[in-house]
């Protein structure tokens, strides 16, 4: 999915399951990506958009949120559990903003979103979050074993598993597991740990969010399937979770460890399904100017590739 600088909206791929929005489930090029609902329908221009693993999210300039694609666990957000070929808006809940002075959840300022394989997360400029979709591992950041439990949350939750002291800067969603990353520069993790994504040095589920610990004045998190990035303010990164996927030969890392690199600091950081990518600032010697790289950690290597 790709949103170009005049704001039309483009995607492409499978549409087997609703995915690319087009209203056929078929294979769509690039070069019959655009979405009209969004160029002249009338839905609006896109400012975010995430892609999980069979639906897709965006937000528009208005704060208007809309969903497609695979919707059988309810992570289009919509009340129901269907697949939707084309996009559907997506209502926040009518309820008072804790965090200001919004009382209607629909006109906040949305400022992030984030898909796993089969759950969503939006989150506003204030500090709200909100989370739907497949909870089985309590990904969504509320206690399953609670009597009101939802395997498949079908509508937007205001996500309160956190003290109202923290804001919430951001978060990130792996394929069962979730990352929230906070003002005050720490990191909480829920959802499943067969890996170790939780950080917690174990392989025991976190079915509500848990503090990870070893990591601190984070900046940035990212998520692959099973494995997890998190940046520091200054530019340090630390990694944990499924061994393969953090280049490891000595298992799953359970407890996030620092990523030692020939060069440093980090500037970005992005994490994919079995392998992740940065990039780096190097400094030349011979040049005072500062030039971008990009290293990639190879699935297998047991030291990222510059």
């Amino acid at each position: 999915m790709q949103c170009e600088v005049d704001m039309d909206l483009l995607c492409w791929g499978s549409g087997e399951l609703g995915q690319t929005g087009h209203g056929r489930p078929e294979v769509i090029p690039p070069e019959e990506a655009l979405l009209k609902e969004f160029a002249t329908s009338g839905l609006g221009s896109v400012k975010l958009l995430a892609c999980g693993s069979s639906h897709s999210v965006v937000v528009t300039v208005d704060n208007k949120i809309f969903a497609w694609g695979n919707g059988t666990s309810g992570q289009l957000g919509n009340g129901e559990r269907a697949v939707k070929n084309q996009p559907v808006e997506v209502k926040l809940p009518q309820e008072l903003n804790v965090r200001g002075s919004h009382l209607d959840g629909n006109f906040a300022n949305v400022v992030g979103i984030a898909c796993g394989s089969r759950h969503s997360f939006i989150w506003t400029e204030t500090g709200q979050v909100y989370s739907f979709g497949n909870n089985f591992y309590a990904q969504l950041g509320y206690d399953f074993q609670r009597a009101d439990f939802k395997e498949n949350q079908l509508a937007p939750c205001l996500f309160q598993n956190l003290p109202s002291s923290l804001k919430i800067s951001q978060v990130a969603c792996g394929e069962r597991h979730t990352l929230f990353a906070l003002e005050d520069g720490s990191v909480a993790a829920c959802g499943q740990n067969d890996y170790g994504q939780i950080g917690s040095g174990s392989n025991e589920n976190a079915v509500v969010p848990r503090f990870v610990e070893r990591v601190d004045h984070v900046s940035k998190v990212t998520c692959g399937a099973n494995h997890n990035l998190a940046l520091t303010g200054d530019g340090k990164l630390f990694q944990w979770g499924c061994g393969r996927a953090c280049g490891s030969t000595k298992g799953n890392i359970l407890s996030p460890e620092e990523v030692t690199l020939p060069e440093s600091p980090v500037k970005d950081i992005a994490g994919g399904c079995w392998h992740s990518l940065l990039l780096t600032a190097r400094h030349s010697r011979e040049r005072e100017s500062e030039r971008e790289r990009v290293a990639r950690l190879e699935l297998g290597c047991t030291q990222p590739a510059i």
